[in-house]
């Protein structure tokens, strides 16, 4: 049985960085002009598994494993409900769709929707944009604080959102571009959880 990473963002990033520097790919320098920042995320692979270990270590320990998350990187818990509905589709080779989750906790009688394309991309608390990419919105189990991504989301699960800061290369003007909710078709201007 394969072990399900902490935070799928993460990895993704790390991803992202060694195709930078992989053989036959842009030189770094290339790819920092063209971006205008520092195109290669910095520690990403060092992050995603400081994150995998604090999971572990809170399972092992039978601790609250979304804390542990928060005590290794910059995160804030954005929302914890159920999942109330999941709608997806496969087009143009992606995966798209929506979850709504209903409230729990402080979150009780509230609504978030998150809308998806293969990974989480705009997160919507009753109708109002609260997070979206490149901001790194993660869906975790509440209970293992494993990773829920868009193809395993299910109706009744119990799921923790947080986000997670990007790497700064996305925050560019040509980052926000490729990786900002525009460049998913909707119509909002980023705004970071962070800010």
């Amino acid at each position: 049985m394969r072990r399900k990473t902490a935070v799928p963002a993460v990895v993704l990033a790390a991803v992202t960085a060694a195709v930078l520097a992989a053989p036959g790919a842009a030189p770094a320098q290339q790819t920092q002009a063209c971006a205008g920042v520092d195109a290669t995320p910095q520690s990403t692979t060092t992050k995603a598994i400081a994150i995998g270990h604090a999971v572990r270590e809170a399972q092992r320990k039978h601790e609250d494993p979304i804390a542990a998350i928060l005590s290794v990187e910059p995160g804030k818990v954005l929302y914890r409900g159920k999942v109330a509905d999941v709608e997806r589709r496969a087009t143009e080779g992606f995966l798209r769709g929506r979850t709504r989750l209903d409230g729990m906790d402080d979150h009780k009688g509230a609504t978030l929707e998150i809308n998806f394309q293969n990974e989480w991309i705009v997160a919507w608390l009753d109708g109002k944009p609260i997070a979206m990419s490149p901001d790194l919105i993660c869906v975790l189990d509440s209970v293992s604080g494993e990773a829920v991504g868009t193809e395993t989301i299910r109706y009744g699960q119990r799921v923790t959102v947080i986000a997670l800061p990007p790497p700064t290369v996305f925050l560019s003007e040509k980052g926000l571009a490729h990786v900002g909710p525009r460049a998913f078709g909707y119509d909002i201007d980023f705004k970071s959880v962070f800010a």
